[in-house]
């Protein structure tokens, strides 16, 4: 079925491009006629002997006629040499002036008569008829000026346009029947046909009766008076019967009944009627839409295939009010086919693309311009395109009626033709007419003066058949050896053609192509060991083949030594056509066309053996799987291990993977094996998170792969309680029923929670100050070192983690006051980190002291460590006892500051400081030796930024004192007038005991006798 749908398109792609080039667009025969002449208003193929012709009416031509203005001509334009045809020339239907009575006065006025508005011919050898619906006659030359009666007439041509009779049904003398409510203004000609034995006339009189409308029906052959469709009630009236009629089968008596349009009547909705040969009505087809020209074209044809007449009707007006933007005037076509009953069914139809573009104006029968033994019709819209330029469209018959798209769409870019409008307004088909046995189609663009021959190609059918051998390959089986030494697995390939078609050369070059595994997306499993490309998958070969004779051609392929994909069959493809390229054709010479009934593509599958029953693997897969942990904590970066088993319980599982969905905020790390006997790889898909291991190519029948994966968690949000890994098993060959995929899936949850450790901490600067027992002077203090020495409290809140915090609220009971109100650890100022914010419930600084810089508060820093303990002074053994007293929030004298912290993350702490001055004058009037004075901070977690909580959220407190002593008394100090006496007195002294020594002999040396003491030796 995969290669089926791969087919499918590239056939239909290659079918629509054969149908487009039926009709030749390269080599048209194209004719001009005068400017403004209307050249192309009506078009007909006739041949007269070996001679073909293309007719052309131009209803404003002006003509040789004497004293004729413009009365419109028909041309024939010849079709060889096809290379340069000739020029076109005028038809002398009728060469007299205007019509004269016995007495030679005029009664009747030829100019502007639209001579050549309708055209039609019989067929080869057969009759052309023309005629001049505009043609007026005034009965006497004395109602010339009174009396002018569109009464039209027609002209038809026998024997090679040597012969020219005239036919004014209308013109009459009985004076009851003039006038617009008779048959003088009917307009005689106004469409015509004529029957392809040549014997019947039939003219469409549009204008008789109040514009009711009628036919006539002529008798070429014994020129009896003709028969016509009788005057009918008022309400008929403005019908327009006659507008275009059409000839056919409809009663099986092989004769031709009459289908005629009226596209005003039905109440303005238009509608069609046939009648038999008697002129009897047999049917009645009624247009939907009011005033959409329902049967302005009428044409009957056998469009299925079934012998019976179809009825196709154009309504060149509809506007398609069914889509968004309304197309007006788009056009529509209807087509009725006949039952064997000789009713109708409902209509198929085709509506215009576009705006105004008219669809259904022209329509014609090309006979089988395709040779599929199915008529085909054109369907003109000359008012579609840009400036009007005008589009033909061809659509194939078929065994079920006309394909209801297009074939072929032509333009005139088609055939190199510029400012061109109105291409298409007139259309005829069904002649061969470059005798290569295929109907061509003549079109005609009035506006532009032109026409243009359109010639069908010769269809060719080519024929393929594909074989492959052998169909199942072994790829144990290593037959082939490549170039370079490889072993590899190997088949054949044959490609067998032949051709035919009608009126055919006998050779016919052809090209295709066969391609290998094309449904592989990255790598084609099969290469080509020889042919045009040798180590591709394709292989593109050329040659001539003889009419009906086949030719078979053998290619060698293999498949590549290691594949991932044992499966699947390997897909061949053959796609062929003809070698446009290489063929040599003359000018105006048509190439063969591929027939829409040669497929185009063939294909076969090269099917891979393997060790299941019939060729057919089908496995049983089960997952297992447990958990190293049950349960990840939030910012921990806890890894975790799934434990995976895969077994496979059944037959081979080929492409055998286990997908894993990796839950948010967890992140895949590695693969921890724990067998080294098997194939395991798994990457990580990170746009979908999925991990994708091959676990097997295949994995056996009754045999398991065990392995971890290993995932990381530092990336979960905390938006779920859980997590959960979901687990699949799964190989391209599917299990033998869906009950056998229960246990392909698992889903392993892991439970997730929030744990916060919150840790507080402080301290004083310094712990312990002095203050003056004396107190100070001043009684205005106005500088805050005026109060007393700085104390400076530094609290650290800290998240220890692992999780984040999300509010926290901290708040701190400052000993502002004693318990006699007056102050006594004075704050200054409160100084939060970046993180926090700080609101006191009282006053800061409530005196406005002015602020000074000091180095020590600037240079506080955090606590660093836990709470600095207060160390108690050493005292001497002989001291007394120091009294110690305890000052703190206990007497209710306090400010409360309330501070919050916004998202404190694991690891990180904020630090507050308070800045204060000890209240010298309040300590002085204590009588205690020691002071300690404390301030209490509590922190408390509020919330996580999590959707989860832990059960409890923490909550600590912590204390900061500062111990205060009044100084030592001071010792009053040596003048220094006194240390200066002292010492200069001192030096005197030294300096008079230096003289008496000195006077006394005491520095003065003796000196030694080296005599004296050289006795003294002697002596001993």
């Amino acid at each position: 079925m995969g290669s089926l749908a791969w087919c499918l398109p590239q056939l239909a792609a290659v079918l629509a491009l054969a149908w487009g080039q039926n009709l030749d667009t390269q080599w048209p025969v194209k004719h001009s006629g005068p400017a403004g002449s209307m050249f192309g208003y009506s078009v007909a193929l006739h041949r007269e002997g070996s001679t073909n012709w293309l007719l052309v009416g131009a209803p404003k031509a002006q003509t040789p006629q004497p004293d004729v203005v413009q009365g419109g001509a028909v041309y024939k334009c010849p079709v060889a040499p096809l290379n340069s045809p000739g020029d076109c020339e005028q038809i002398p239907f009728d060469l007299t002036g205007h019509t004269v009575d016995a007495r030679g006065d005029q009664v009747a006025d030829k100019s502007h008569q639209w001579f050549g508005a309708s055209l039609k011919s019989a067929g080869p050898d057969g009759r052309v008829v023309a005629c001049a619906p505009r043609y007026t006659w005034f009965f006497t030359a004395e109602m010339k000026d009174e009396q002018r009666e569109p009464v039209g007439h027609c002209y038809v041509s026998e024997n090679n346009f040597s012969e020219f009779d005239e036919y004014a049904p209308c013109r009459t003398t009985d004076i009851k029947l003039w006038g617009f409510k008779g048959i003088t203004h009917c307009q005689a000609g106004f469409s015509a046909e004529i029957t392809k034995d040549s014997n019947l006339l039939v003219m469409g009189a549009a204008g008789s009766f109040y514009l009711q409308g009628q036919i006539y029906v002529q008798n070429l052959v014994s020129n009896a008076a003709p028969i016509a469709t009788p005057e009918l009630p008022p309400t008929f009236d403005d019908s327009y019967s006659g507008f275009d009629v059409a000839l056919g089968d409809f009663t099986g008596d092989s004769q031709p009944e009459y289908v005629v349009g009226a596209p005003r009547g039905n109440y303005l909705a238009g509608k069609v009627t046939i009648f038999d040969t008697e002129l009897n009505q047999l049917t009645e087809l009624r247009g939907e839409q009011t005033f959409s020209y329902f049967g302005n074209t009428v044409v009957a044809e056998d469009l299925n295939g079934d012998g019976l007449d179809d009825v196709v009707v154009g309504a060149p007006l509809y506007s398609d009010r069914r889509t968004t933007v309304e197309k007006w005037e788009a056009g529509k076509v209807y087509i009725y086919y006949q039952n064997a009953d000789h009713s109708f069914s409902e209509p198929s139809t085709i509506t215009g693309e576009m705006i105004r573009s008219r669809l259904g104006s022209s329509i014609a029968s090309l006979g089988d311009v395709n040779q599929d033994g199915y008529n085909d019709i054109a369907i003109g819209a000359p008012y579609q395109g840009e400036n009007q330029a005008g589009v033909v469209y061809i659509y194939y018959g078929t065994p079920d009626g006309l394909r209801l798209r297009s074939s072929q769409v032509l333009t005139p870019a088609d055939f190199n033709l510029k400012n061109i409008t109105t291409f298409g307004f007139s259309l005829t088909g069904g002649l061969d007419m470059d005798e290569n046995n295929y109907p061509d189609l003549l079109i005609g663009a009035e506006n532009s003066d032109l026409a243009v021959l359109v010639r069908a190609r010769p269809v060719i059918s080519i024929a393929a058949v594909l074989s492959i051998s052998p169909e199942g390959i072994n790829l144990d089986n290593k037959s082939l050896i490549l170039q370079d030494g490889t072993p590899v697995t190997s088949f054949e390939i044959t490609s067998c053609f032949t051709y035919k078609g009608k009126h055919l050369p006998d050779t016919a070059l052809i090209q295709y192509t066969l391609s290998l595994d094309t449904l592989q997306m990255v790598s084609p499993r099969a290469l080509f060991a020889a042919g045009s490309a040798p180590g591709t998958n394709q292989d593109k070969t050329k040659m001539e083949l003889t009419k009906e004779s086949e030719y078979c051609r053998v290619s060698m392929a293999y498949v590549k030594p290691s594949i991932r994909d044992k499966l699947r069959p390997i897909s061949v493809n053959l796609e062929y056509g003809l070698n446009t390229e290489d063929a040599v054709y003359q000018d105006y010479e048509l190439q063969p066309f591929l027939s829409s009934e040669s497929s185009s593509v063939t294909m076969k599958q090269v099917y891979i053996n393997n060790n299941c029953a019939d060729n057919v693997c089908i496995p049983d897969l089960e997952v297992k799987a447990t958990t190293s942990t049950s349960e990840l904590v939030i910012g921990s970066g806890d890894s975790i291990l799934l434990n995976t088993i895969v077994l496979n319980k059944g037959e081979d599982a080929f492409l055998a993977t286990l997908r894993v969905v990796v839950p948010t905020g967890v992140q895949f790390v590695r693969v921890e094996r724990k067998q080294e006997d098997y194939s395991l790889t798994c990457s990580d898909d990170t746009e979908v998170n999925t991990i994708i291991c091959d676990i097997g190519n295949p994995l056996g029948g009754k045999n398991q792969v065990d392995f971890g994966l290993k995932f990381s968690s530092f990336q979960l949000s905390g938006d779920k309680s859980s997590v959960v890994f979901a687990m699949s098993a799964m190989s391209e060959n599917v299990e033998a029923s869906t009950d056998k995929l229960a246990d392909n899936f698992v889903n392993i949850t892991v439970g997730v929670k929030a744990e916060v450790d919150l840790v507080l901490l402080g301290r004083s600067i310094p712990a312990q100050v002095a203050y003056s027992p004396e107190g100070i002077d001043n009684p205005e203090i106005i500088k805050e070192s005026e109060a007393g020495p700085q104390v400076v409290h530094v609290y650290e809140v800290s998240n220890a983690g692992p999780s984040d915090a999300g509010l926290i609220t901290f708040d701190v009971s400052w000993p502002m006051l004693d318990a006699d109100k007056k102050f006594l650890l004075y704050l200054i100022k409160v100084e939060p980190s970046s993180g926090s914010q700080c609101r006191v419930s009282g006053e800061v600084n409530p005196l406005n002291l002015t602020l000074e810089e000091n180095n020590q508060a600037n240079n506080v820093s955090g606590p660093n460590n836990a709470s600095v303990e207060v160390q108690r002074q050493r005292r001497q053994a002989d001291q007394p006892e120091q009294q110690v007293h305890t000052a703190d929030c206990s007497t209710g004298n306090c400010l409360t500051i309330s501070c919050t912290i916004q998202h404190l993350k694991g690891g990180q702490s904020e630090v507050i400081r308070f800045l204060a001055r000890l209240w010298n004058n309040t300590l002085v009037e204590t009588t205690f030796d020691r002071l300690v004075i404390s301030s209490r901070g509590v922190a408390r977690v509020i919330n996580l930024p999590y959707t989860i909580d832990p059960p409890e959220l923490p909550q600590v407190m912590m204390e900061v004192s500062t111990i205060a002593s009044p100084d030592e008394p001071v010792v009053k100090r040596v003048p220094i007038w006194i240390i200066i006496v002292a010492v200069i007195g001192g030096l005197l002294l030294l300096l008079i005991v230096i003289l008496v020594l000195w006077k006394c002999g005491f520095f003065k040396r003796k000196k030694y006798s080296p005599i004296a003491s050289d006795e003294k030796r002697a002596d001993l």
